[in-house]
């Protein structure tokens, strides 16, 4: 009797382990897997820019951008500002700030985004 209570305890600890490591080895595998969605959808937009001489060499620039109108997203909106460096004849850099918002709802698919910072550019003029 001692021999199969024994036995009986010992497999009640082993079974509970056992289901234990296959549940991780499930979660494992789901949790681990790659999954994805691609969406493409084209915003018709209308916008403003301007740059501001201060010398020489600096100048304010700035854009601003509104569309989508219920055509590709909802609404989408984009505003710039930075002071730049007319470098050379051709080379430029800029050191500004970029705000970017997007609303998108399509099929369930919701994409409204809202995301800004600093942004450093260097470009040629041809």
């Amino acid at each position: 009797m001692k021999r199969r209570l024994l036995r009986f305890i010992r497999d009640a600890r082993q079974n509970p382990i056992t289901a234990q490591q296959r549940i991780a080895s499930i979660l494992k595998r789901q949790l681990n897997g790659a999954h994805g969605l691609t969406e493409y959808w084209t915003d018709p937009y209308i916008g403003i820019g301007g740059r501001y001489k201060l010398n020489k060499a600096f100048y304010l620039t700035g854009k601003v951008d509104v569309g989508g109108f219920d055509v590709g997203s909802i609404v989408t909106v984009q505003a710039y500002g930075a002071l730049g460096c007319q470098v050379t004849r051709s080379i430029y850099s800029e050191l500004g700030f970029r705000y970017l918002y997007d609303d998108y709802d399509s099929g369930g698919y919701l994409y409204k985004v809202s995301t800004y910072g600093p942004q450093i550019t260097a470009g040629i003029q041809f």
